[in-house]
């Protein structure tokens, strides 16, 4: 089986492409090296970005909280805290993805 550099998805070996188009063939370990860095720095992104939303929604919903009635804003609470966990555990899941298709790389002769 191998794992894609550029999305992770686990491919068939005799795969010559893998779904999103990187190709197993012509890739070079330099190529394979910085889809890796590449796909690593994204998903870095994307787990700060889901640490802001859900700090953000808290933040927002005890500001909103202090303005409103009671239970007005707890709709924003619950969508951006639950959102924010969702984006920053689906980064998380994505960078240890990333950690096995490295050691799968040097495990490659």
């Amino acid at each position: 089986m191998r794992t894609c550099p550029r999305c992770t998805l686990v491919s068939p070996d005799s795969a010559s492409r893998c779904d999103c188009g990187f190709d197993f063939v012509r890739a070079s370990p330099e190529i394979v090296k910085a889809e890796l860095a590449s796909a690593q720095a994204q998903a870095l992104r994307g787990a700060i970005k889901g640490l802001v939303i859900g700090v953000g929604a808290i933040l927002a919903s005890f500001a909103t909280y202090a303005i409103a009635k009671p239970g007005g804003s707890y709709w924003l609470f619950y969508g951006g805290v639950f959102g924010g966990l969702a984006l920053t555990g689906r980064s998380l899941t994505r960078l240890l993805d990333i950690r096995n298709a490295r050691k799968d790389l040097r495990n490659v002769p």
